[in-house]
C-alpha cells in the first residue's frame, strides 16, 4: 500500500427592557438610564464579526504530509481527502492546493481516519477486519442504516486510533476486481523532522511531461511463471519505460535490493505494506543500515497478485495523481533494488530508488 462557522452575535437593542424606554413618569435613576439609551442610539449599531471561512487554502509544500497536515489543524486525513476529491490517496504533489476544513467534522474525529473507497465483492465485516475496527463504528461515521446498502467506488470514512493499511482480506470474488494496496516514496531525501515516521508518505516534487507518449519502445517481455524471475521482469519494464522518455537505465543495487527485500518480508509477515517497518525505520534509516551511502532515495510497493499487475499499477497512474510513475521515470535515480515476498495474499512489492 499515501492524508470548520461560528455563530453570529446580534447588535444589543437599544429599547430592550421596555418599562424603562417607555412612560412619561420615571425616576432620576431611571431617566439617567433613558439618556444614556438615547445616547446610544447616536452611535453606529456595531457590525457583526465577519464568519470564520468554511476551509482554508494550503498550498502544499516539499517535506507535507497528509497526516501531518491533519494534525497540524487538528482534523482527519478523511475530512482532508474528501474535501479535495482525492479518493483514498494520501499522496501529495508539491505546488498542489489543498482546500483544509476549519475545525473536526466528526464527534470524536481523530487525524488517523482516512477515506476507503469501496471496490466491487468488499463488505463492511471485510473492511472492519482489514482496518482493525468495528462494524458499528464504520456505521456510525458514516450515518449508514443499512449496513448491505453500500455500493462499489463508495467513499467511506475509516474511524482509525493509528496509522494503518489495511490488511488484505482473501479475496470473494476473482482478485482482478480488487484494487491492489499501493503507496510510493516520493524521490527527496528524507526530513529529519519529528514526523519521520510519516515522512515516506511525503510529497514528490513534480516530473517533466513525456515528450514520448507515454508508451515504452520495446513490447513487454512475458510473465515469468514463477516469483524467482520476477525482479527481473520488474527492472525490464522500468528501463523499458524510462527507455521511453528518454531517460538512463537503472542498475541493481546490492545494498538496495538487501533493503528491498528485507522490507518486502518485514510487510508480509505482519500483514500489511508500509513505507515504515514493524521496527519504525523508515525509507532513509532502512536504506542506510543496508550499506547504501546515496543521497537521493525513493520507494514504490504494491500488494498484487503477480509482478506484471504491480508494474502496471504504478505506472499506469494519471498525472497529477502519479507519484509511484514519477519514481519510475524520475532522472535523479541511477540505481534500484527489488524486493519480493510471499504475503498470503498475493505479494508484497518493493522497488528501492537511489544515487550515489
Amino acid at each position: 500500500m499515501a492524508s470548520d462557522p461560528q455563530p453570529e452575535t446580534q447588535a444589543p437593542d437599544p429599547c430592550q427592557g421596555a418599562d424603562v424606554c417607555q412612560g412619561e413618569q420615571v425616576s432620576a435613576s431611571e431617566d439617567q438610564h433613558k439618556r444614556s439609551v438615547e445616547d446610544d442610539d447616536l452611535q453606529p449599531a456595531p457590525t457583526d464579526p465577519p464568519p470564520a471561512p468554511e476551509k482554508i487554502q494550503h498550498v502544499v509544500q516539499p517535506g507535507d504530509t497528509l497526516l501531518g497536515l491533519a494534525m497540524k489543524h487538528n482534523i482527519s486525513m478523511a475530512s482532508i481527502q474528501l474535501a479535495n476529491n482525492m479518493g483514498n490517496t494520501i499522496d501529495l504533489i508539491a505546488g498542489q492546493t489543498l482546500n483544509i476544513p476549519n475545525g473536526p467534522q466528526w464527534l470524536q474525529e481523530s487525524c488517523f481516519w482516512i477515506v476507503h473507497v469501496v471496490q466491487p465483492g468488499e463488505t463492511l465485516i471485510e473492511l472492519s477486519s482489514a482496518y482493525d475496527t468495528t462494524v458499528d463504528q464504520i456505521l456510525r461515521v458514516n450515518a449508514i442504516a443499512d449496513p448491505t446498502l453500500i455500493n462499489v467506488e463508495q467513499q467511506l470514512v475509516i474511524p482509525l486510533t493509528q496509522l494503518l493499511i489495511a490488511q488484505r482480506p482473501e479475496p470473494t470474488t476473482a482478485p482482478a476486481t480488487l484494487a491492489e494496496a499501493a503507496q510510493a516514496v516520493p524521490p527527496s531525501p528524507q526530513p529529519n523532522a519529528a514526523t519521520d515516521a510519516v515522512a515516506d508518505m511525503a510529497v514528490a516534487a513534480p516530473q517533466p511531461t513525456n515528450p514520448a507518449g507515454n508508451t515504452e519502445t520495446d513490447p513487454p517481455p512475458s510473465l515469468p511463471a514463477g516469483p524467482a524471475e520476477w525482479p527481473n521482469y520488474i527492472l525490464t519494464r522500468i528501463n523499458q519505460a524510462r527507455a521511453a522518455n528518454g531517460l538512463h537505465a537503472l542498475t541493481i543495487a546490492p545494498e538496495l535490493t538487501y533493503a528491498a527485500q528485507a522490507h518486502a518480508q518485514d510487510c508480509a509477515q505482519r500483514g500489511w505494506g508500509s513505507h515504515v517497518g514493524s521496527d519504525g525505520a523508515v525509507l532513509k534509516t532502512r536504506v542506510q543500515r543496508a550499506g547504501y551511502t546515496g543521497d537521493r532515495w525513493g520507494e514504490n510497493w504494491v500488494q498484487a497478485q503477480n509482478a506484471e499487475r504491480a508494474f502496471d499499477w504504478w505506472y499506469g497512474e494519471i498525472p497529477p495523481n502519479d507519484p509511484h510513475r514519477r519514481n519510475i521515470l524520475s532522472p535523479h535515480y541511477t540505481e534500484i533494488g527489488i524486493g519480493i515476498a510471499n504475503s498470503g495474499w498475493g505479494y508484497i512489492f518493493i522497488t528501492d530508488f537511489g544515487r550515489r
